[in-house]
């Protein structure tokens, strides 16, 4: 119901949890991830395991979703190793509740570099 006329693009959340697909589906992910100040992109939550048959839900070549959405157990795996590639930055920073602590993390930060990849 509330996608027809659903005119939110503060939206930043949806979940899903009643079939949907083709159009509505569309919708609903169009209308989650709408530009907004400050906002990056949406999130949708996918109680049912739609995402796991996308292709089939939108009736689109897999080519033209690929990158759409992002298996969370696939993440999942990677996570470790996304971790410590990225505390490889903060190596021989020591890791406690010390301002100054906090002070030199910040300050491998400043480079542009490891901020982008950060």
């Amino acid at each position: 119901m509330l996608l027809t006329g659903f005119d939110a693009p503060i939206e930043q959340v949806m979940y899903l949890d009643k079939p949907m697909r083709d159009h509505k589906l569309l919708q609903a992910i169009a209308r989650t991830n709408r530009p907004y100040q400050g906002k990056l992109a949406g999130l949708i939550v996918d109680y049912l395991g739609i995402f796991k048959n996308l292709q089939k839900a939108l009736n689109f070549e897999e080519k033209d979703i690929a990158g759409v959405a992002l298996k969370f157990d696939e993440l999942k795996k990677d996570f470790g190793k996304t971790i410590a590639n990225t505390s490889t930055m903060f190596a021989g920073i020591k890791r406690d509740d010390d301002r100054e602590s906090l002070f030199k993390a910040l300050a491998v930060l400043d480079d542009e570099k490891n901020l982008k990849s950060f």
